[in-house]
């Protein structure tokens, strides 16, 4: 059984405090949705040093927030035009074992199936439409259960890209393109955002015994003290 949240559009360090309580503090099968931070944010992962990733400058300039979120992976710009999915599973609940590439290929799987689309697929971390990355992931693996975070680009401005540096270490598939040639937007491939949404709680009604929690009711939830690892780092 799977909880399901269409979430309200809230910032992002919001979610990731629902999502780091759910994790450490909760026993369910969660599948949260959310379609935007109502801020622009950079979100890092937790052994992410900012330098190595990030334009000071531009970060100041723009007034955008720095968030290490309590998980591994990358570095990503997101604002109201990205579409955030978190699934926060029990291990002992999933046909799979639990490391970044089984988890990642589960997944893919039933973004493969919601979206119909035969170009998605998942490359090296990323989830991609041919050559071009839609998609970023990064995980958070304990002994009883894990999580996996995605952040979908529904459109993107490219300005706001520019505050990200190119990474030390790229994937192989970038071919050191620039952000602006080696992303893509869905919007591109999905006439609008609610069909996107239908689609995907369409599959997992499929895959899952699914419920769906009104977002109210996980807002007022209570969750008992559990260590907290997120944290705003700039502005």
């Amino acid at each position: 059984m799977i909880n399901y949240v269409h979430l309200p559009r809230m910032p992002i360090f919001e979610m990731l405090t629902i999502e780091e309580a759910l994790l450490r503090a909760d026993d369910g099968n969660w599948c949260l949705i959310m379609d935007g931070s109502l801020e622009p944010s950079v979100v890092m992962g937790i052994g992410s040093q900012v330098d190595d990733w990030v334009d000071r400058k531009r970060i100041d300039a723009m007034g955008v927030p720095v968030i290490k979120r309590f998980s591994g992976g990358g570095t990503v710009v997101v604002d109201p035009d990205t579409i955030f999915v978190t699934f926060i599973l029990n291990n002992r609940d999933v046909e799979y074992q639990p490391y970044p590439e089984t988890i990642l290929k589960h997944h893919a799987k039933i973004y493969q199936k919601a979206f119909g689309m035969g170009g998605f697929s998942a490359r090296e971390n990323d989830f991609v439409i041919g050559d071009h990355k839609v998609g970023g992931n990064a995980y958070y693996i304990q002994k009883d259960r894990h999580l996996m975070h995605t952040s979908f680009l529904w459109d993107f401005l490219p300005e706001r890209m520019e505050v990200l540096l190119h990474p030390k270490r790229a994937p192989n598939y970038r071919q050191n393109r620039p952000h602006t040639e080696f992303l893509a937007c869905l919007k591109n491939f999905f006439k609008e955002k609610q069909t996107l949404f239908l689609d995907f709680q369409k599959e997992l009604n499929n895959l899952f015994n699914l419920t769906e929690i009104e977002p109210e009711q996980l807002l007022r939830k209570q969750f008992k003290h559990h260590r907290k690892s997120l944290k705003r780092i700039l502005n």
